[in-house]
């Protein structure tokens, strides 16, 4: 009886032992049969994200054909469209696409692409998001031998730019400001007449301008950057009707200027009257800052910059930076920079 009991169960192993090495051969088998369709799967998952990179360059060159535009937007940059064409046919354009490298998966988030085409001896990079519905299916445009591509955007560019980001974003903050300080008005129209109608003041800074947003009784300053080519963020500080930097409580908008008459000193005085108290004295050459107004004829003035004015000053009496002399000028930009 112990001998046959003993035979089942090694017939028993023999069997699953069998059984095992079969599965295993088996699921060998079939894994050397599905490699090459999941290579080709691969292959076919590149190819569609090339076509489909390349495809949103071809729209990019097609609405620049079919409308004649002169100019074409991604971000806060925009390029000439008769720079980006080099005087070539649309046919020309689409062969050089169709003809283009695509690097994918491009940056750490992998939903944006790079489609490099040749014109010529020019190569043109263009990164393209990935992401089927992205609102701006191109991101940016460079060309590698500095060809003039860009555009140098007006400063009341920039803040309509600005505000078309913001009526599509509905966040509650943008910038590190709330949503509702940067929208004197809810009506879009209101805050593009306001920005066509706004005045730009200099900041000092031979880079920096000031552009003053008006909406009924509320203003909006925005100090922007006008280096070539345009940063990706301009703007560098919004400040409301009070000159206060929305995103900082401590810092206050103030532009650099000397007096504007001959005289050896003027008194800067307590209130918007000549005849005003008296609270500080400046002296003929010396810099100090002011805060443009668009509702009277006396600026608020400080004598130390990033700090609270100090009183006023009748705009007659002041100079500002793009009106001074080089030597004052220099002695400003001094400031600014060190």
């Amino acid at each position: 009886m112990n001998k046959a009991r003993k035979i089942i169960i090694l017939t028993a192993l023999t069997f699953i032992a069998f059984t095992l090495s079969y599965c295993k051969l088996h699921d060998k088998q079939n894994a050397a049969k599905s490699e090459p369709k999941k290579a080709s799967e691969s292959q076919n998952n590149a190819y569609a994200e090339q076509k489909f990179c390349k495809d949103r360059v071809k729209k990019m060159y097609e609405k620049i054909f079919e409308d004649k535009m002169e100019s074409f937007q991604t971000g806060y940059r925009v390029y000439s469209c008769k720079a980006l064409c080099f005087n070539k046919s649309k046919e020309y354009i689409y062969e050089a696409i169709n003809k283009g490298d695509v690097s994918t998966g491009f940056y750490s988030e992998k939903t944006i692409s790079c489609v490099s085409i040749r014109i010529d001896s020019h190569r043109i990079d263009f990164y393209v998001s990935t992401i089927p519905n992205a609102p701006e299916p191109i991101l940016e445009i460079f060309c590698w031998d500095d060809a003039p591509i860009i555009i140098q955007s007006t400063c009341k560019d920039c803040v309509r730019i600005f505000y078309e980001k913001l009526f599509q974003n509905k966040t509650d903050t943008v910038s590190n400001c709330s949503r509702k300080s940067l929208l004197p008005s809810k009506n879009e129209e209101d805050i593009y007449a306001a920005i066509k109608n706004a005045k730009v003041f200099s900041y000092g800074d031979p880079l920096d301008s000031v552009v003053a947003l008006t909406v009924g009784k509320q203003t909006l300053y925005f100090r922007i950057s006008t280096e070539r080519p345009v940063s990706d963020h301009p703007i560098l500080d919004i400040y409301d009707s009070n000159y206060k930097n929305l995103s900082c409580d401590d810092d206050f908008l103030l532009m650099p200027c000397v007096l504007k008459n001959d005289s050896n000193f003027i008194y800067v005085r307590k209130e918007k009257d000549a005849d005003s108290k008296p609270v500080a004295k400046i002296l003929k050459n010396q810099i100090f800052f002011f805060t443009p107004c668009q509702d009277s004829d006396w600026y608020k003035v400080s004598l130390i910059d990033g700090q609270k004015y100090v009183g006023y000053v009748h705009k007659s009496n002041i100079l500002p930076y793009e009106k001074c002399s080089k030597k004052i000028r220099k002695k400003m930009e001094h400031l600014f920079f060190c």
